[in-house]
């Protein structure tokens, strides 16, 4: 089951998805969860894709209009009430944003003029919630990696895994939160208290979204999760783990970055009013 949370950029998973190799629809299903304004042009696109590569849209691809809540990372959170409140046929989940597989449009590049937050100027590169350049998800791979146990979730991000502390704990976040699991494990991650209390803290900011998929991340590591990074074939559950799995070649950098200070304060900050809203 491939799950996409479109917001207005349809173009970017359509003129992409050859990015995911062995898609077979007799088993497969594509879900795009919608919360544009032109929610009517997108499906128009996605019907003239579905007509060009002899999809049935309604069959083999589905379109589900959402309120826009909280664009992808409210997304997540109508997901999975949707798969505990329906039987679905399928094991494992690839979910990820409209624009992960595209690295050359404009949605995925930084614009002219920005800086991080050390003041570097990133200007035209690629968009850290993105899929590696050049590389091709296999769904195959993927599914033997779940089935096997290599892993309880699946990645490839651009920059990398960011890590992240919070009070004496330190946790993974993958950029985006675009990964591969099974539904049972992606209903572990995102179970009723963690969606309740994305939904309880939602403010419509940018802020929220941030917080929203570093949770994500936290909820991983508060499972035990072990994660793939599957661009560099390294699986781990820890910082040892990923020093120790370094191939040729890749230095730790490669695979992980630390992240700035602003993210840490942001957490926190929405961490204690999360609590503070329970408590009440």
């Amino acid at each position: 089951m491939i799950v996409v949370f479109n917001c207005g950029r349809i173009e970017s998973l359509t003129a992409n998805l050859d990015k995911i190799e062995d898609i077979d629809y007799t088993f497969d299903t594509l879900v795009v969860y919608d919360c544009s304004e032109d929610s009517d042009v997108q499906l128009a696109a996605l019907a003239a894709y579905c007509q060009q590569n002899k999809l049935t849209l309604g069959r083999d691809v589905l379109f589900r209009p959402r309120p826009d809540w909280g664009r992808a990372e409210g997304g997540r959170v109508d997901l999975a009430a949707d798969l505990r409140g329906t039987a679905v046929r399928h094991r494992f989940l690839l979910q990820f944003q409209d624009h992960y597989l595209d690295t050359t449009s404009k949605s995925s590049l930084w614009p002219a003029g920005t800086l991080d937050l050390d003041g570097i100027d990133i200007s035209g590169k690629v968009k850290g919630d993105c899929i590696k350049s050049g590389y091709a998800i296999k769904l195959n791979r993927y599914a033997t990696y779940l089935e096997d146990g290599v892993a309880d979730a699946l990645y490839s991000s651009q920059d990398g895994i960011g890590l992240f502390p919070y009070w004496r704990d330190i946790f993974y976040c993958i950029d985006g939160v675009n990964f591969a699991a099974s539904i049972a494990t992606y209903l572990s991650i995102f179970d009723e208290r963690t969606c309740n209390r994305l939904k309880a803290t939602y403010d419509g900011s940018y802020e929220w979204a941030l917080f929203a998929e570093h949770y994500t991340g936290y909820r991983m590591m508060e499972l035990g999760l072990k994660l793939c990074d599957t661009y560099f074939d390294l699986a781990f559950k820890n910082t040892s783990d990923i020093i120790n799995g370094l191939k040729r070649g890749v230095s730790l950098t490669d695979v992980m970055h630390v992240s700035e200070r602003y993210y840490a304060q942001l957490f926190y900050n929405y961490m204690e009013k999360a609590k503070n809203d329970e408590v009440a």
